[in-house]
């Protein structure tokens, strides 16, 4: 749990008498995407799940306590990418990479990969297909990222930074997606 980022997530949104800050870990927007998406079965249990309140935030702060005693951090975000929305109706990595690049998640390349994570902060905002400026510099700065952590040299950065987002004339809208797999996504 990222403590301080929720309390200071909490102070703003209590001050600015609305919701503009968020502060959830990857723990904290499993569990949400999870109450949503596999868990709830129906209507009231649905909004239950994205409600802005408190009550939810300590709900799910608790359940991703819970969730982090249980699993590897591996093996949260495992489930958290088998999960949530990657946009144009792909739930899960390994559906995005079919919408997307028309190849298995398995078989994704760095700047590919990139683009993906990088979507995840908005998969609205960020739909290369509706915003390809705005998706091509999120995926430049994972790319970043990368090179900062030490995953990424920064000359293979810039070469991939270069490319084009190589994404299919249009996205590849996939019958089924993980979302379909219940419990087991």
């Amino acid at each position: 749990l990222d403590l301080q980022g929720n309390f200071r997530a909490l102070w703003t949104n209590l001050t600015s008498g609305g919701v503009s800050q968020g502060a959830s870990t990857i723990d904290q927007q499993y569990v949400k995407n999870y109450l949503l998406l596999v868990s709830a079965q129906n209507d009231e249990e649905r909004a239950a799940a994205t409600e802005q309140s408190a009550t939810r935030k300590l709900r799910e702060m608790r359940m991703a306590s819970d969730l982090d005693k249980q699993l590897s951090k591996e093996e949260i975000l495992a489930r958290y990418l088998n999960l949530v929305s990657f946009g144009n109706h792909s739930y899960g990595i390994e559906a995005a990479a079919r919408t997307y690049f028309d190849t298995s998640a398995a078989k994704l390349t760095v700047p590919q990969s990139a683009l993906l994570v990088g979507m995840l902060q908005s998969s609205e905002m960020l739909n290369p297909y509706t915003n390809p400026d705005g998706a091509k510099e999120r995926r430049n700065t994972v790319l970043q990222a990368m090179v900062g952590s030490g995953y990424l040299s920064q000359a293979d950065a810039d070469n991939y930074a270069g490319e084009p987002l190589g994404i299919l004339d249009e996205p590849s809208l996939l019958p089924r997606g993980c979302i379909t797999a219940g419990g087991s996504g």
